[in-house]
């Protein structure tokens, strides 16, 4: 749908709704409201990007510490739990959000200095993900050739909180949004039940009660403004008793008729030995950076690989758990029988020059011919460092009129090329005459000043 028709919608729909949304005139449909309220959310399908930056602080209650510490006992046979040890102890904590996003790429960041942080970026290509624990030794990576199903879903209600009132679709996490309906509740079956002032704001009180299994009945309490129509906060209850609430303030008009709340807040209750609700944690997050539809910097979506921690790479469709191996300056090199090639490497006494590259590609291609005719003045190593065929290998060759040896990757290329700490291709490793490393990572071009 056309932006211009969407806002027409939405605006449609909230005049149909604020004309009864006055304090003390007659009621409104519950009906309409639920379904304005989900209008001024529809304003996330047309924009062309998206980035915010959320400060959040988490509280937990004395009862709920108590909780956790039955529950750690119970578990894991510990009596004296730590804080350093379980995250779940600590009565405060503060943490970082990040969360960028445009028509190709996405960038999710979390950071809680007292227990861990985690980034996933999607650049357009592929998935990388790095997990580092603060207080233990704990860190890796993981590398997906696409985005794994619910790798991202619900990425702003799930971390954010908002929105909550029905499901939303993206390319970055497809849903059969009509699969949800009986969840979040159709608009047609929501009830008015009351008027009341929640949190500060005058509102409408809506009810929606969803039978599940074994007899058990929840209800979505919905809180409205009476004035705006904006969705101001939502309970769960169990048998009338709250089980989680969310609720939301301090709202911005970021498009025509669509909304976006700056404070996000939820809290979680459990039940007391007396069958009663009782707080267990609050989470309140603020936004202090906002910004739609501009231009997202590059560097948002890049997520650098840092050698010696583990790599759980899942590209190919298979887990393969290897780590980069750190740079190689100042080693030295051993051999290239892994390539196919002879070993021990040339008799020392002239400088080496290693060439990862992958004919495939343009740029790897573009350099091959300079790389041979650099054999009179340096020994030159060339290794084909991705998958390919003898037969494709001695066609390009032929194309390039290269007649030296090609090395070769007969296992798996990709952990091969990252024990070599080649991050990219093609990739150049120089040594001294010595066959120590003395460069790696560098342009051609730049092979003069790296031999002086």
């Amino acid at each position: 749908m056309e932006n211009r028709e969407r806002c027409l919608i939405i605006g449609a729909l909230a005049c149909l709704v604020s004309s009864s949304l006055c304090w003390g005139q007659a009621e409104p449909n519950a009906a309409e409201l639920v379904r304005a309220v989900r209008a001024t959310e529809m304003w996330l399908h047309d924009c062309n990007s998206l980035y915010l930056r959320v400060q959040a602080r988490w509280t937990k209650t004395p009862e709920g510490i108590a909780r956790r510490r039955a529950e750690i006992k119970a578990e894991y046979g510990v009596d004296a739990p730590s804080v350093r040890q379980f995250s779940g102890l600590r009565a405060t904590s503060e943490q970082s959000l990040e969360v960028a996003v445009d028509r190709t790429r996405v960038r999710y960041l979390t950071d809680d200095p007292g227990y861990w942080r985690q980034l996933k970026v999607y650049d357009g290509n592929e998935l990388r993900i790095h997990e580092k624990y603060y207080h233990h030794d704990q860190e890796h990576y993981g590398l997906y050739a696409e985005i794994p199903e619910r790798m991202f879903s619900e990425l702003f209600a799930c971390y954010y909180g908002w929105p909550r009132s029905q499901a939303h679709s993206s390319w970055y996490d497809p849903r059969d949004v009509n699969a949800t309906v009986d969840f979040y509740g159709p608009a047609e079956l929501f009830k008015l039940v009351d008027q009341q002032v929640y949190r500060g704001v005058p509102c409408y009180v809506l009810d929606y009660q969803q039978s599940l299994r074994l007899g058990s009945v929840w209800t979505y309490r919905w809180f409205v403004g009476q004035s705006d129509g904006l969705l101001y906060g939502i309970q769960s209850l169990s048998s009338g008793q709250p089980s989680v609430e969310h609720w939301w303030s301090d709202y911005r008009q970021v498009v025509p008729g669509g909304w976006f709340p700056m404070k996000s807040s939820w809290c979680f209750y459990d039940l007391s030995e007396a069958g009663k609700a009782q707080l267990n944690s609050t989470c309140n997050q603020e936004v202090v950076e906002f910004h739609l539809n501009e231009p997202l910097a590059d560097e948002l979506f890049v997520l650098s690989i840092q050698p010696g921690v583990k790599i759980q790479d899942n590209r190919s469709g298979k887990l393969r758990v290897y780590r980069l191996s750190p740079s190689l300056l100042g080693k030295a090199v051993e051999g290239f029988s892994e390539f196919g090639l002879p070993s021990p490497p040339p008799d020392k006494g002239k400088p080496l020059l290693i060439a990862f590259v992958d004919l495939e590609q343009r740029p790897s291609r573009h350099i091959l011919p300079r790389l041979v005719a650099l054999e009179d003045r340096i020994e030159t190593i060339i290794i084909q460092a991705a998958p390919m065929t003898p037969e494709a290998l001695a066609i390009w060759r032929e194309k390039l009129n290269v007649s030296c040896e090609i090395g070769t990757i007969a296992g798996d290329a990709e952990a091969v090329r990252w024990s070599w700490a080649a991050t990219s291709l093609p990739w150049l490793i120089l040594t001294d005459d010595k066959h120590v490393v003395t460069a790696e990572g560098f342009a051609l071009d730049e092979l003069n000043g790296n031999l002086e």
